[in-house]
């Protein structure tokens, strides 16, 4: 089940500079989870157990993505089992009113639902909560094919382009020049990456070299994931830049990298 998402607004829908491709791009939700109330979450295999002391307190809460002041639109697709009691799903407003509740009841199936929040003793397992959102791809503002490694860094550039990085934390190991034109929307950098070991972070470097308009630290995960960082100010970014983030040598592996913009 989806639930819309954010207002519509037509003045998002400008051209902008570069080439662009419009689509729809998913963005998982389901790491920003937190407890709420008197609730609790742990992990579990294939999600987040959440559980509940009952009455109508809050258990837990997914923060959709807040970034940006400019309007867009898009459905929020969630995955849940109850294993225990009933509870109640919904959207909560900014201003903590709740929106399009649905109660779910114990039993074994995979429900799809459209937000967070619970009822009576209860358990759940939160499975996925996902935004899909109406994006366009600003198809020249960054390749992967440009990424130049930063000595003592190895690179190799695969594909997948796969980076060790040296012993020191927080020093820069590889960095690709952004393109991002004059573009309208809330925009934000794409990476699909994933930590063999180790901590290394990712982050939109100002032209000046000397700020980060936004960055994320990603550790270790069997399996690539998808990766999402603000742009808010396009007209004074200047790079894409790979860090290490431990104490130690890191190592990552990258398959993609693409720039996009909200619709």
């Amino acid at each position: 089940m989806g639930m819309a998402c954010g207002p519509k607004d037509s003045a998002t829908r400008e051209t902008i500079s570069t080439s662009e491709t419009a689509g729809t791009i998913r963005m998982p939700r389901l790491d920003a989870i937190q407890a709420a109330g008197t609730g609790t979450i742990a992990r579990a295999e294939g999600g987040w157990k959440i559980n509940s002391d009952g009455g109508s307190a809050f258990a837990a809460a997914v923060v959709l993505w807040g970034y940006g002041n400019i309007p867009w639109s898009g459905v929020l697709e969630a995955r849940v089992r109850v294993t225990k009691g009933e509870m109640s799903f919904g959207l909560l407003t900014s201003d903590y009113k709740l929106l399009g509740q649905r109660f779910l009841r114990a039993g074994p199936d995979v429900q799809q639902i459209g937000g967070t929040v619970p009822g009576a003793p209860c358990e759940a397992v939160l499975e996925a909560a996902d935004l899909v959102l109406r994006a366009v791809k600003l198809t020249d503002a960054v390749s992967l094919g440009s990424i130049t490694g930063i000595s003592p860094a190895t690179l190799e550039k695969g594909p997948p382009v796969r980076i060790v990085t040296p012993a020191s934390n927080y020093v820069y190991v590889a960095s690709m020049p952004l393109a991002l034109g004059q573009p309208t929307g809330n925009v934000f950098l794409y990476a699909k990456m994933r930590v063999v070991r180790g901590q290394v972070g990712i982050g939109i470097l100002n032209r000046d070299g000397r700020d980060f308009q936004g960055h994320e630290y990603l550790t270790p995960a069997p399996q690539p994931k998808d990766v999402f960082v603000p742009i808010p100010t396009p007209a004074t970014a200047g790079l894409l830049v790979i860090r290490n983030g431990a104490a130690g040598s890191s190592e990552v592996l990258i398959d993609n990298a693409a720039v996009y913009a909200l619709r």
